[in-house]
Formats: structure tokens, sequence, C-alpha cells
């Protein structure tokens, strides 16, 4: 014999029944950010938000304007922060390994050497 569950649910639906502390709720960030919400949205101060947002521009991405209103995308503006700083560190990682190597081409010259540094 099946027993049958009583159900509120439309037909083809199951309901289920959960403690509130089960469920947790993700709310998604704001899809576009503006000079005024650039400080709470990502942290970035407004005169260095305007300033990326002009170099963001610049290499290809899209900034909305309209008057004195700035907004970019979230996601895409993100992403090429993100791109922007791991190209400067490698670039930065670069020229440090550039002035080793012509600090211990300058001791050798020298005739001297270098002792210590970084492993």
């Amino acid at each position: 014999m099946t027993r049958q569950a009583r159900s509120d649910a439309p037909p083809g639906y199951v309901s289920v029944q959960l403690p509130m502390a089960a469920l947790t709720v993700v709310s998604r960030g704001p899809r576009l950010v503006s000079q005024r919400t650039s400080e709470e949205v990502l942290g970035m101060p407004r005169t260095h938000f305007l300033a990326t947002c002009r170099a963001f521009e610049a290499t290809g991405g899209e900034v909305i304007r309209d008057r004195r209103l700035v907004l970019v995308e979230v996601e895409p503006f993100v992403a090429w922060l993100k791109a922007r700083t791991r190209a400067d560190a490698a670039r930065a990682k670069a020229n440090a390994d550039e002035a080793d190597g012509a600090a211990d081409d300058l001791a050798a010259e020298l005739g001297l050497r270098v002792v210590g540094g970084a492993p």
C-alpha cells in the first residue's frame, strides 16, 4: 500500500520543508559602478576610479558617460584591473631581475663579488 503525502505544491513539483537556518541567501553585487559608488563597491577612491576609467577606456574598455556621471560594468572592469596588476607585477619583477644582473656585472667589472642578497 502506497502512502500519499499531502502537498501544497503544484502538480509535478515537490514541497520540501527546511529550517530557515539551513538557507543562505546570496545576492549579486551591483552590475555597474560609478564614481559615487566606487569606494563602497570596489574600495577605490573617487579620483583614482575616474583616472582608472580613463585608462580602461583607452585600452578598449566600455565606459558609459552621461554628463558628469561615469559608469563601468563591474566584471569587465575588475578583470581588466587584475590583468593590469599581473602585468605590472611581471614588469616590476623583470626590472628587478635586470637591476640585479646589472649590479652583478658592475661588481665583476670592478673585481668585486656580491655577498648576500636574495636566495
